[in-house]
């Protein structure tokens, strides 16, 4: 259910504030009535109000001097008010009324109808008002939550958003760079490729990401920055990638190495001729070798000698008896 629009009427003036309180009451807006600026200061410190419609005299505290305290209150400083005046009606009167924080100044008597479109309008600005307040806290949240540092800059390069992940990232409170232009907060990114990147996304208007390192040695990072335009301005989202920067460094240079060895081991993959008679290779020259002597010259392959069974037998036929393998027979 949609809450009431609430207004305040002040007026010492009895019959002028019913009149006024039945024109809004007729448009079914709630109202509550005070007959003092002392009492229309408490009131709208103490409730929720939508609108105030301030008589510009009162004998206690003028609409002026309650339309300055108002605006001086963070609970109040939006609060939409309406100067309504029967006795300071000239065209000095209304600009000292404006200047001293009014959204209106109305003179009276008044149209109805005229009144209630000031009504309105002021209450349109406030909702309007109201839902760029809300949008605005949702997106402080939203980049306030984000793990990427972030910060906007405006079109003449001033930062005009940083959240708790750029301070952490930077090493510099907020307070430190907003509202400057971003080179006096940073003067080390002064020709550098961040400052090249960042003016070449406010002049084509295009993204942009890319990585680069930053800083002095041995306090060398490197980051990934993404950029985006806005209006105005750009936003620049940013993260420290040197761990993984190192990650590929080192599996690149572990590849190198593997390659390297693979091209220093020798390998045979290739039809081989060889002697059925004596083994022997023949090699690309035309020269026959022993296995042995090719497999030194094409292979990482050292041999150890032996005899095989059968070449025990051949040679030592007379020791055949004693050779017969274990358990099994000749």
């Amino acid at each position: 259910m949609t809450a009431p629009v609430r207004i305040l009427v002040a007026d010492d003036d009895a019959a002028k504030r019913l009149a006024i309180t039945r024109i809004l009451r007729q448009a079914d807006y709630e109202v509550l009535q005070v007959a003092s600026g002392v009492e229309a200061l408490d009131l709208a410190k103490a409730t929720a109000l939508d609108l105030v419609l301030l008589d510009v005299e009162m004998p206690d505290l003028s609409g002026t001097e309650v339309c300055l305290r108002l605006r001086a209150e963070p609970a109040t400083n939006a609060l939409p008010v309406l100067y309504l005046s029967a006795h300071r009606i000239t065209s000095q009167h209304r600009v000292e009324g404006l200047d001293s924080g009014a959204d209106g100044y109305l003179v009276w008597p008044v149209d109805p109808r005229e009144l209630l479109a000031w009504v309105r309008t002021l209450l349109r600005v406030r909702r309007t008002e109201q839902a760029l307040r809300t949008a605005n806290a949702d997106l402080h949240q939203t980049l306030e939550s984000i793990s990427d540092a972030f910060f906007a800059l405006d079109d003449a390069w001033r930062v005009i958003h940083f959240n708790a992940a750029a301070e952490r990232v930077a090493g510099r409170g907020r307070a430190q760079v907003l509202g400057r232009p971003l080179l006096d907060g940073f003067p080390e990114l002064r020709g550098s490729v961040f400052e090249a990147k960042y003016a070449e996304v406010l002049r084509h208007r295009q993204p942009l990401v890319f990585e680069a390192p930053f800083g002095q040695p041995p306090h060398t990072h490197w980051y990934e920055v993404r950029i985006y335009p806005r209006e105005p301005g750009i936003s620049v989202y940013f993260q420290v990638i040197t761990a993984r920067k190192q990650a590929e460094t080192e599996r690149e240079n572990l590849i190198r190495d593997l390659q390297s060895a693979l091209a220093n081991v020798k390998t045979l993959s290739k039809l081989l001729p060889i002697c059925a008679g004596c083994k022997k290779i023949r090699d690309d020259a035309g020269y026959w070798q022993s296995v042995e002597s090719y497999m030194l010259q094409h292979a990482d392959v050292r041999f150890s000698h032996g005899l095989c069974p059968d070449c025990l037998r051949e040679c030592y036929a007379e020791l055949d008896d004693d050779l017969a393998p274990p358990g099994g027979s000749r």
